[in-house]
């Protein structure tokens, strides 16, 4: 009996160790994308991207919108959409 016993508990912790490095690894990556600098190569992938997103825009050559660098960065990042909850207007 205290051999299952011992198996499972192995099985536990193994289970634990590998969900704690896939957190772990999450989290440095997270970081990552917190720490890192605007580069060239940076900009131009949010360019394009902007571009994708809203294609009948004619582009001055002076960059991206407030709200297109914030869209493409959280596109860059891959960020889950927040979720969005429609109702009803309330009735008069």
């Amino acid at each position: 009996m205290h051999i299952v016993l011992s198996v499972v508990l192995l099985a536990e912790l193994l289970s634990t160790i590998d969900s704690l490095r896939d957190k772990r690894q999450a989290q440095l990556d997270r970081v990552s994308q917190l720490e890192r600098n605007l580069d060239d190569d940076l900009f131009e992938k949010l360019m394009k991207t902007a571009v994708v997103m809203r294609p009948a825009v004619e582009r001055d050559g002076r960059g991206l919108t407030e709200l297109e660098f914030a869209v493409t960065m959280l596109v860059q990042a891959d960020a889950p959409p927040a979720p969005l909850t429609v109702s009803p207007p309330p009735p008069h």
